[in-house]
């Protein structure tokens, strides 16, 4: 418990943004999503993650960082450049549909995590539509050398 901290808060890249935030039952977010669901518009200042951990003096890293927001995710980590350098884990929501207008495609959400030394490591989901089409997915993302001795090589070991 020590070790956990859990806060509602909306993130984005830079203190104090005003931004159109979205609510829905489920799926909040500052991209809007396509679809006939319910929902309420307001403007809201967006906050650093960055800036919100170093009001908690504990946490100063983060061993796994796990984002669900809506496509936002790549904003929200642009404000937590300081906390990216420390974290080993990344666990994002991607859409492989573009639900919410405005959300960067899976290979942009690969190619940032990349741009900071992230490797795309396993696929955690798969959410499916009722037409059997992947939409969305948890991808885990590790930070370069993590895990030394990944190879490209099949061997008897590792492979059937």
């Amino acid at each position: 418990p020590d070790r956990l901290m859990y806060e509602i808060a909306l993130l984005g890249a830079s203190d104090g943004s005003e931004v159109d935030f979205i609510e829905m039952e489920t799926g909040s977010s500052v991209f809007e999503e396509c679809s006939s669901f319910s929902r309420t518009k307001k403007k809201a200042k967006v906050t650093k993650l960055d800036t919100r951990r170093t009001r908690h003096s504990a946490y100063q890293r983060a061993e796994v960082l796990k984002l669900d927001t809506q496509g936002y995710e790549i904003e929200v980590m642009k404000g937590a450049e300081s906390l990216l350098k420390t974290t080993e884990v990344i666990i994002l929501e991607v859409s492989l549909v573009p639900i919410n207008k405005g959300a960067p495609p899976f290979s942009e959400v690969v190619n940032f995590m990349s741009s900071h030394d992230f490797k795309l490591f396993d696929f955690c989901s798969q959410i499916r539509r009722k037409d059997g089409v992947l939409w969305q997915t948890d991808l885990l993302f590790i930070r370069e050398g993590i895990i030394p001795n990944l190879t490209a090589e099949l061997t008897k070991e590792n492979w059937g």
